[in-house]
């Protein structure tokens, strides 16, 4: 504890709560904005729509309450670094990781589209997708299991193989979506 810095902990994690407060308010003015342009988009389109938002919702409620435990009920209590971590605090994971799986599975039936049912990249897209969803699985079962907040260091490993099969699969993505769309252009110059 003598090496606590309090800017390092308890101010990374306030910085990080209001960016992620400033995430949902973008997030919600995109899915307002996509209802009053799009009313007659397909009805599953559009409870996708606020299944995302409402899964982001209730992560942005997790991490609030993470950061309220952390920050004002345990005001003070610097052991609060050495106990157990809160709940709500390892299921921000999970629920980052569950927006992404189902934003990514539907980047998935785009590329399947545009591939003329490429079996090959969009097999490898869901690979990817399911892989990076059972690893961060397994870090949320592990960090329930932490004996102490201290210890989330011992889970970098795993943390990172998520984050590095998230970063994968979002490059697959983008590379298909690009190559693909590329094909599939009409001819069609520019007008001046």
């Amino acid at each position: 504890m003598e090496s606590f810095n309090k800017d390092n902990t308890f101010g990374a994690a306030f910085a990080g709560f209001a960016a992620s407060s400033i995430c949902l308010g973008v997030l919600s003015t995109q899915a307002y904005t996509y209802f009053k342009r799009y009313p007659l988009d397909k009805p599953f389109y559009k409870v996708l729509v606020v299944g995302l938002w409402l899964i982001e919702l209730a992560g942005q409620g997790l991490i609030s309450h993470a950061i309220y435990s952390y920050l004002v009920t345990n005001w003070g209590v610097v052991t609060i670094l050495i106990a157990k971590p809160i709940w709500s605090l390892i299921l921000t994971v999970t629920f980052g990781v569950v927006t992404g799986t189902i934003v990514k599975i539907n980047f998935a039936l785009r590329v399947w589209r545009f591939s003329n049912q490429n079996v090959l990249v969009t097999g490898l897209i869901l690979l990817l997708t399911f892989g990076e969803l059972a690893v961060a699985s397994i870090y949320t079962v592990k960090a329930f299991q932490l004996d102490s907040l201290a210890h989330l260091a011992d889970l970098k490993t795993i943390g990172t193989l998520s984050l590095g099969l998230g970063m994968a699969t979002d490059v697959v993505i983008a590379a298909s979506l690009s190559f693909f769309l590329w094909n599939l252009r009409t001819g069609h110059r520019k007008c001046a």
